[in-house]
């Protein structure tokens, strides 16, 4: 395990270009394979930003009940039922 004092050496993934959700998603998948070619097993401390545009590459605020949506936090990844079952 790495020594607590000495911040670890990250790795910056830099997806360019005004992209669909899909694209993003595609790209993301890319990324995690080039992870996998260079032996990366596990990572810890994964931020994303994003900044939601529309079609024209101009920002915008997501809402939902009209609250603005500033973070989305996944605590663990989703799990099917043949999973949970060992299917």
């Amino acid at each position: 395990m790495a020594d607590q004092k000495t911040k670890p050496s990250g790795i910056r993934i830099q997806l360019k270009g005004l992209r669909t959700t899909a694209e993003i998603r595609a790209m993301l998948h890319d990324a995690i394979n080039q992870l996998d070619d260079l032996a990366v097993t596990h990572l810890r401390g994964v931020n994303l930003y994003v900044t939601p545009a529309d079609k024209e590459g101009s920002p915008v605020t997501p809402r939902k009940h009209r609250r603005k949506i500033t973070s989305i936090t996944i605590e663990q990844p989703y799990k099917s039922v043949a999973d949970e079952y060992g299917v």
